[in-house]
């Protein structure tokens, strides 16, 4: 280590084995490990200008720059975008058809029951999330029996969920409905008509998702996005065909969606078998326990995490419809939810492409543990930046369409009750792009555990926000101000978890001789400045540095 460094490093005074004293009277004096170890980052880059060069690169290597990497990024990301964009899309339909009936009570009903149909569904929320890797590996090996296997293990938990959350919607909807309104608001026979029609599309519903996660374990974005395109187009012909032709009004929207929604299973199952992706003997035979097993268990954190989000949106549902009992600030909350919905659709493909990518690279071939790491955070890094640029500019879109909140209602009331939520919808969107992105990474590095006490730590967090913007009186907007913060604790979390204690964090970082002999009295658990024990080397150091993240702890 040349003696410049030492200098820089606080060993004033030291001279060199060949040099004499570089200030007359100073005697050499002991250099502790600690010095050395410093020493080492300023010549590796850690300090001074090369380490600040060092860190200028990667936050430059962090900026889209149309290389191979961010090809990826957006052949990934727009197919997932086409397809999260339809349902979204087909809601706006629909809001604007039930909104013509002119009717406040129909369109806080048709959001009131959209949430419970959508939190029943969420029993098995899970199944996209662990059924494509599933796929995915059993694909990849060549095993085309066991991928098969995998499906029809998804398509006989889907089925078992779907006929008991069937039967109890069907049989109690007005116990399904108190959880997001009160006995006392005039919505509530419109949302139990809804209900119970559209409850019968939850068996197709979660066929068709887990055939959607089956060819997406294929590798194949194409077929799902053209089943969902042309069942969606389907749903929205049938709207005001049923609605206003038949008289069917507000349950006619319902009809529509479940024609759509059975029309999807069917040709998810058609293609399946067709391809031999899944064999219907297997459908209607139960697994083993065992056989479940590893499907239950990737599931459970995802699980949590679903039903502590499940709580937040379901408390904000009933908050809103809380508001006033004649449903204008429901049915305005239904139409700023819609609005978030269309950039959530973005968030969400960004989200799906961290999970994919950052593992991707973790696992590559060939490479050692840190250059894996080092890809891994590389990766991770840009898709931060992806989401935070696509946050920017969805968020300032919004801003720029916040007059087109007036045309998706009849009644003036409700487009007047949506305008002030509807700017805080957009200014949420800047956060959402580094949350979603985040929560993508966490899901890669399969830190299920960790996101879900994130989910629930901000949950907390918005419950309180909840009561707090109630007593102060602050309408919807307070509800909105509540998902604020929310998810300002979520993006802490994510930021936190990808630079502080996560398995991409610094502190697993071994590869340089600087960071591998900073601190080797504390890599021995001796805090002694004056230790003369020679230090450990970098290997070593990179060695215990990156074990605790090699077993999954973080």
């Amino acid at each position: 280590v040349p003696s410049h460094a030492f200098h820089r490093a606080g060993a004033i005074g030291y001279v060199s084995p060949t040099e004499g004293p570089r200030e007359s009277g100073m005697c050499r004096p002991r250099v502790t490990h600690r010095m050395v170890g410093k020493a080492a980052t300023v010549v590796s880059g850690g300090e001074g200008r090369g380490g600040l060069r060092e860190r200028m690169s990667k936050w430059r290597d962090a900026w889209p720059r149309g290389d191979g990497l961010d090809k990826k990024i957006v052949g990934l990301t727009i197919p997932g975008v086409l397809n999260l964009m339809l349902l979204p899309l087909v809601g706006l339909v629909d809001t604007y058809w039930v909104g013509r009936l002119g009717n406040a009570a129909s369109l806080a009903g048709m959001g009131a029951a959209n949430q419970v149909f959508t939190s029943t569904a969420w029993a098995v929320s899970f199944l996209p999330s662990v059924t494509t890797p599933l796929v995915a590996k059993a694909v990849a090996s060549g095993n085309k029996d066991e991928a098969a296997k995998r499906i029809a293990e998804s398509m006989v938990v889907a089925m078992t969920v779907g006929v008991l959350a069937t039967i109890f919607l069907q049989t109690q909807p007005l116990l399904a409905l108190s959880m997001v309104a009160g006995p006392d608001a005039q919505f509530r026979d419109a949302a139990q008509d809804y209900l119970r029609i559209r409850s019968l599309s939850v068996i197709p519903a979660l066929i068709a998702t887990v055939g959607f996660s089956a060819f997406r374990g294929k590798l194949d974005t194409t077929t799902p996005l053209k089943v969902s395109l042309i069942s969606n187009i389907m749903n929205c012909a049938l709207d005001p065909i049923l609605m206003f032709k038949f008289g069917l009004g507000v349950v006619g929207a319902a009809a529509a969606t479940v024609a759509a929604e059975f029309f999807s299973a069917a040709v998810f199952l058609t293609l399946m078998l067709k391809q031999q992706m899944v064999k219907l003997k297997q459908m209607l035979r139960f697994p083993k326990w065992q056989a479940l097993k590893p499907l239950l268990k990737g599931g459970l954190a995802v699980q949590m995490r679903a039903l502590v989000m499940n709580v937040a949106l379901l408390s904000a549902t009933k908050s809103a419809a809380a508001l006033d009992p004649g449903g204008v600030n429901a049915a305005a909350y239904q139409l700023t939810v819609i609005f978030w919905q269309l950039g959530a659709t973005v968030m969400l493909a960004l989200s799906t492409t961290s999970g994919i990518l950052v593992p991707s690279e973790m696992g590559k071939a060939g490479a050692n543990e840190e250059e894996r790491r080092s890809g891994g955070r590389r990766v991770a890094d840009r898709m931060l930046t992806w989401g935070a640029l696509a946050g920017f500019i969805l968020g300032s879109a919004q801003f720029l369409c916040l007059p087109l909140i007036g045309k998706f209602s009849a009644v003036e009331a409700v487009n007047e009750a949506a305008r002030g939520p509807a700017a805080l919808v957009a200014a949420s969107q800047f956060l959402n792009g580094i949350v979603f992105a985040g929560e993508g990474i966490m899901q890669g590095l399969e830190c299920y555990r960790g996101l879900a006490a994130l989910s629930a730590f901000a949950a907390v967090f918005f419950l309180a926000s909840l009561e707090m913007v109630k007593s102060l009186g602050l309408g919807l907007n307070g509800v909105w101000v509540s998902f604020l913060v929310f998810n300002l604790v979520r993006l802490m979390g994510v930021l936190l978890h990808r630079y502080k204690i996560g398995p991409l964090a610094r502190k697993h970082e071994g590869g340089s001789p600087g960071a591998a002999a900073a601190e080797p009295n504390k890599a021995n658990g001796n805090g002694d400045d004056n230790n003369d024990t020679p230090p450990p080397s970098a290997t070593t150091s990179s060695q215990q540095k990156l074990a605790p993240a090699a077993d999954g702890s973080s």
